[in-house]
């Protein structure tokens, strides 16, 4: 339980065992995820890597889904198939299909590596706003089915990151490096220096 989160600029490492590297559930309120990078691999686990990023929610809990939940300007590298069946960076519980839209989480100005399963984050959200999807399905008009020309080990994006300048504006003053966002923001947890 608990409510008015925010969980902004970390770095998750690898997980092997549990829901994601960052785990929403029961009855918490007004959570913010913002600017954060999840890394999918590290080199002292070479082959594995990190099923989700972000999982918000339990299938077997469905009476008190987390609400106002806002994830924002994170680069989740994390994807692989796991237990459940959920193939996405971001992993929603079934439960919000039961919620009204103003109920479901906001995922806007992500880099997600993977969605390829939709039914796990496309159907639950409330709104999907200006990701970018390096693998698998955009979910909304916004989203952006394109390679985001990232490090893959830190994620930052490079000089002809489509990511630049791409992101609704109003979700993320600074960055997770504490770098102030412009006008055009860039899409994910870096601004790119000089933009």
């Amino acid at each position: 339980g608990g409510e008015s989160i925010l969980i902004s600029r970390n770095q998750f490492g690898i997980y092997e065992i549990g829901a994601a590297q960052v785990y929403l559930k029961g009855p918490v309120r007004n959570v913010v995820v913002r600017n954060n990078v999840f890394r999918a691999t590290d080199p002292i686990r070479p082959g594995h890597v990190a099923p989700v990023g972000i999982t918000v929610g339990n299938v077997n809990e469905p009476v008190h889904p987390p609400l106002g939940v806002v994830i924002a300007h994170n680069t989740i590298l994390t994807g692989a198939p796991h237990g459940r069946g959920a193939f996405s960076s971001i992993a929603l519980t079934p439960a919000y299909a039961a919620r009204p839209p103003e109920d479901r989480p906001i995922v806007v100005n992500n880099v997600l590596a993977v969605v390829q399963t939709p039914e796990w984050l496309c159907d639950q959200a409330g709104a999907m706003i200006n990701n970018i999807i390096r693998e698998g399905m955009a979910c909304s008009e916004t989203d952006l089915l394109v390679d985001p020309q990232l490090d893959l080990v830190s994620g930052m994006p490079g000089v002809d990151s489509p990511t630049i300048d791409r992101g609704a504006t109003g979700w993320a003053v600074v960055d997770v490096n504490g770098n102030r966002r412009d006008l055009l923001p860039d899409i994910g947890a870096y601004e790119h220096a000089g933009n």
